[in-house]
């Protein structure tokens, strides 16, 4: 038997704490399977125990089954190496001000500079590989409260079928009339109408048609 290239492994931790659990095992099977080349064969999970079986996978694959269960932060723990300074400076700004921030591509704030009303498909186009026109609606739809909700443009949205209510804290009516125009004509680019009413903390936009 091989202790520093093991063909098998178990990792049992035992707690009445779950967050402790996973957080422990977490660290010591990602360990076992990016440097000894394991991956999880088996996972026992009780009520205040963990037990997993872990057993070497073919040279040049990846630990699908550890990637499974506990890799979701595989991602964005490079990404957060890669550029280290960058969000430590981030977080500090956004804990800072309680994230009362927003934002902004940066070609559109250029235009906002400009007294423009930018039409926001760029940052659309980027995460989901196509122009704006050809986005299915309902994955655009999905993309769009990913992405005004993570920016914080606005605080929520919620799709209903044909209705969509932005819930939003903007105070001058001609700010929340901008906002209004802003999300009719990036629904209007991806070839949808919609007819908007709105209050002074919600937007409600129907549906009307969509381009032949």
């Amino acid at each position: 038997m091989d202790d520093l290239n093991p063909a098998s492994a178990t990792v049992s931790i035992a707690s009445d704490n779950e967050l402790y659990r996973e957080f422990v095992a977490q660290l010591a099977v990602m360990f076992l399977a990016n440097n000894k080349g394991l991956d999880i064969d088996v996972f026992h999970k009780r009520a205040t125990s963990l037990r997993i079986d872990m057993k070497i996978r073919e040279k040049g694959t990846q630990p699908v089954a550890t990637i499974k269960h506990f890799g979701y932060l595989k991602d964005i723990m490079n990404e957060l190496r890669s550029k280290e300074e960058f969000w430590k400076n981030l977080m500090e700004i956004y804990n800072s001000v309680n994230y009362n921030m927003v934002s902004v591509y940066k070609s559109n704030y250029e235009d906002l500079l400009c007294c423009k009303l930018p039409v926001d498909a760029g940052i659309f186009e980027s995460i989901s590989k196509k122009h704006i026109e050809n986005i299915p609606h309902q994955d655009f739809l999905e993309l769009l409260k990913k992405i005004e909700e993570s920016l914080l443009v606005v605080d929520k949205i919620d799709i209903m079928n044909d209705v969509i209510n932005i819930y939003h804290n903007f105070k001058e009516e001609k700010a929340i009339l901008k906002i209004r125009d802003h999300y009719i004509s990036l629904l209007k680019a991806n070839g949808h109408e919609y007819e908007a009413k709105y209050s002074t903390s919600l937007i409600v936009l129907n549906h009307v048609c969509c381009k032949k």
